[in-house]
């Protein structure tokens, strides 16, 4: 569990449930409470023993306070983008053959990620996606197949990728794989208010007068909200830097 704020509703704290989570977005126009929610998320990941962090920053640099971090890798530039995924390619492949077996043991879900806890997990937050799409499409390093690849396949190998991203400009990521993967597991927090300008996630269980509400700094409303998870809003506390 990942405690990244508290339930609106009863001031319980708030847990973002890894075995949930793949691809995880963090939606909303700008400074609606996205980056501070992504920091109070990377600083509650910092504070576990042996996981692996990666920040990969636009040129907005909005994360570089954490560039010095002993225990994450800050990736700006394209070569250290590429040299990150290429020092991850073998231990993804490691981990795809193990899920691999388990699924040919017809071991459920549940199963497979018991196991795959037991290895270090891998956190790779990912600033801005309006950015990040354009910039591995482009690259002279070619990185693209790879993440493609692991973003439609990389669920249960307890690798995570988390991300930024402003509505008002996605329409330049449509078609792009990369993007259409990432947001086809439609998990993540929307906010600002306004649910339903958001495509990307569903907010039916909200009134439709609700769902047309603007709402404050710092508050997410939740998608998707079941049996084991009835928060809908969740108040972010500031990020400590």
């Amino acid at each position: 569990l990942i405690p990244v704020g508290y339930d609106q509703a009863n001031a319980s704290v708030y847990s973002v449930n890894m075995r949930d989570i793949y691809c995880y977005l963090i939606t909303g126009n700008a400074r609606s409470g996205k980056t501070n929610y992504m920091k109070v998320f990377l600083q509650s990941v910092l504070a576990k023993e042996d996981v692996h962090i990666c920040v990969m920053d636009s040129p907005k640099a909005e994360f570089r306070a954490y560039a010095s971090e002993e225990n994450i890798d800050y990736c700006t530039t394209e070569e250290e983008v590429f040299e990150f995924f290429k020092a991850l390619l073998p231990e993804f492949k490691r981990r795809n053959v193990l899920k691999n077996q388990m699924l040919e043991q017809e071991k459920e879900e549940d199963e497979i990620m018991d196991n795959m806890l037991n290895e270090a997990p891998y956190f790779i937050f990912i600033s801005d996606l309006n950015w990040f799409v354009p910039f591995i499409y482009q690259a002279t390093l070619d990185m693209k197949g790879f993440l493609e690849n692991i973003l439609s396949k990389g669920r249960l190998h307890n690798i995570y990728f988390i991300s930024e991203l402003d509505l008002k400009n996605r329409s330049n990521l449509l078609g792009y794989q990369i993007y259409e993967s990432f947001v086809s597991y439609k998990t993540g927090i929307h906010f600002g208010g306004k649910v339903a300008e958001n495509s990307v996630f569903s907010f039916d269980y909200m009134a439709y007068a609700e769902q047309n509400k603007p709402e404050k700094v710092g508050i997410g409303s939740l998608p998707g909200i079941s049996d084991s998870n009835s928060t809908k809003k969740v108040v972010v506390p500031r990020a400590r830097r």
